[in-house]
């Protein structure tokens, strides 16, 4: 879970019959590399959107990990899939979405009027994008 206002981010434990109280996930060290966090994604690593840079942590420790894009971007929202190797990034601005590798390697951009008008994104289990806007959820093709 992540706390916006702390910043600081939450793990919960499966138990029987639920799951425990929260325990801290970050270490003392990277809890600080959060200033701004916006949104949260998870595969196994959490990703966090902060200030515009996405933050990747491993096992509560912040991983060197960035994005080599080819030039600069806002992050309006991301997704990831846990199925692929993919991140997305949204920058409505720009009225593009962004694909990364995991490993941060650019992959390519898809550029559209339509983008503008979203409010998130997600990908699907085959790595496919869907965007959410005001209207419902549509399937933007490549």
């Amino acid at each position: 879970m992540l706390d916006k206002v702390a910043p600081y981010i939450y793990k919960y434990v499966p138990i029987d019959g639920g799951f425990s109280t929260y325990k801290e996930y970050l270490t003392a060290e990277t809890a600080e590399s959060l200033s701004s966090p916006n949104s949260i994604a998870i595969d196994g690593s959490i990703y966090v959107n902060n200030t515009s840079r996405l933050v990747r942590f491993i096992s509560g420790a912040k991983d060197s990990f960035s994005l080599k894009s080819p030039d600069e971007y806002v992050i309006n929202a991301f997704a990831i899939s846990p199925e692929s190797d993919t991140i997305a990034i949204l920058d409505k601005d720009r009225e593009r979405i962004l694909l990364f590798s995991k490993s941060g390697e650019f992959l390519k951009q898809i550029v559209s009027s339509e983008i503008k008008r979203a409010t998130s994104l997600l990908l699907d289990s085959n790595g496919k994008l869907l965007l959410q806007g005001e209207k419902g959820l549509y399937r933007l093709s490549e």
